[in-house]
């Protein structure tokens, strides 16, 4: 045989072992062992000095030393995962109106370290409705094990009372409207606060003008029409300024409204104005607040020129405003009759 081909041969022989000598014996494991011996087969079996254990978490092929019986041995280890991750979620419980960041109320680990997709599907919860509820978590590794679990979901009532409520009104009255104030400012006053510390959000109905008003106030910062009106209406009732609940009747613009009439006058002398402090969007985009004080002709008038029936109501039982405006509103003016 020819010497060439011979040597090559050997060559090649020899490369052969070095290369095994060096990589070792193949062995496959699931991600995330810990323990030296699932590759060795040896108990007592110890990762080199410097190895971290934390690469067998990573699907794919590694080298990784091993000291079986004080000798060091090197290993190709292919990493696999075939196990689910495992979710751990508890019984979830919010309240009316809260939204909910469903993702964070799970905690999900994985055996290996690649992303998890996190499916939520709560589609049968309803947070405008007390009651109890269902939402089911699907969690896939990037190996494609997939895990299932449901939790429990329960929309409560928030506890807020009358006193709760009362409370923390005292202390914005303390703060901001001075008791030598007329009647009239005292509720622009309540009108500047709630329009500058309530953001305008549609809000689940609860017809609890205590809780919509504390909410509101005290909790969430935002509210609807209802919310407005029941957190000037709570301002008003501490004050000892008498109001009326005012709600759009089903004759006028579509949807529901509220909005309070409030005496700036005496018991013997009223003088009735409307109070609506419910941010208004007009039709080319512009969102204003026009409702403080007025009389019958101004919120007639704003209905004809911006939105017909915006505040129609029934007047049986109602008593008419007083005539003399103390809410001047150019835009509105031109359109009241003298």
């Amino acid at each position: 045989m020819n010497k060439r081909i011979l040597t090559y041969i050997a060559l090649c022989f020899c490369f052969l072992m070095i290369f095994s000598s060096c990589t070792g014996e193949s062995v496959t494991v699931e991600a995330g062992i810990t323990d030296a011996a699932a590759i060795s087969g040896v108990e007592g079996s110890e990762f080199a000095e410097g190895f971290d254990v934390a690469t067998l978490k990573t699907v794919g092929k590694h080298s990784v030393s091993v000291i079986v019986d004080g000798k060091t041995k090197k290993y190709s280890v292919e990493v696999v995962d075939t196990t689910a991750p495992v979710i751990e979620v508890g019984s979830i419980r919010v309240y009316i109106g809260d939204g909910i960041a469903w993702k964070k109320q799970a905690k999900v680990t994985d055996n290996s370290d690649g992303k998890i997709d996190i499916k939520v599907d709560s589609s049968s919860v309803n947070t405008g409705v007390a009651g109890s509820y269902t939402v089911t978590y699907t969690v896939t590794d990037e190996s494609g094990n997939s895990a299932v679990k449901t939790a429990d979901v329960v929309v409560a009532t928030r506890e807020v009372t009358e006193d709760m409520l009362y409370a923390e009104i005292d202390k914005v009255i303390a703060q901001n409207i001075p008791d030598h104030l007329s009647v009239a400012d005292k509720i622009r006053n309540v009108y500047s606060y709630i329009i500058n510390n309530i953001k305008y959000a549609p809000t689940p109905e609860t017809g609890d003008h205590i809780y919509a008003a504390y909410m509101a106030l005290f909790s969430s910062g935002t509210g609807d029409c209802f919310s407005f009106f029941a957190a000037s209406k709570a301002f008003f009732e501490r004050l000892g300024i008498e109001n009326i609940d005012m709600k759009r009747s089903a004759d006028g613009a579509p949807g529901k409204h509220f909005w309070n009439l409030v005496n700036v006058g005496t018991k013997d002398a009223p003088l009735w104005y409307h109070y609506d402090a419910t941010p208004t969007a007009f039709s080319n985009g512009q969102i204003s607040v026009l409702g403080c004080l007025l009389t019958d002709a101004q919120i007639e008038a704003f209905d004809a020129m911006y939105i017909q029936g915006y505040r129609k109501y029934d007047k049986t039982g109602i008593p008419a405003s007083a005539t003399e405006t103390i809410t001047f509103i150019p835009a509105l003016e031109s359109d009241i009759p003298n």
